[in-house]
């Protein structure tokens, strides 16, 4: 309910319900399709304290992937 009402969306593939074969080969075809040199040029890196309940004040907002580092 939080990431909704601060207008976040999580997206993702829930692949409990699928079989180990599906969820191999499903793998296996994003490495094909999608090269690591791609997947990092449009991904960005944040810390956690970057991340705010604000509006968006990053210029890639909306572009790409951002990766929050909770560690950092």
């Amino acid at each position: 309910m939080p990431f909704i009402l601060r207008g976040i969306r999580l997206q993702g593939v829930n692949s409990v319900t699928v079989s180990y074969e599906q969820r191999l080969a499903a793998w296996e075809r994003l490495v094909e399709d999608l090269p690591a040199e791609q997947l990092e040029a449009m991904t960005t890196v944040i810390p956690l304290a970057a991340c705010s309940t604000g509006p968006r004040r990053s210029s890639t907002a909306g572009a790409g992937r951002v990766v929050v580092d909770v560690n950092a």
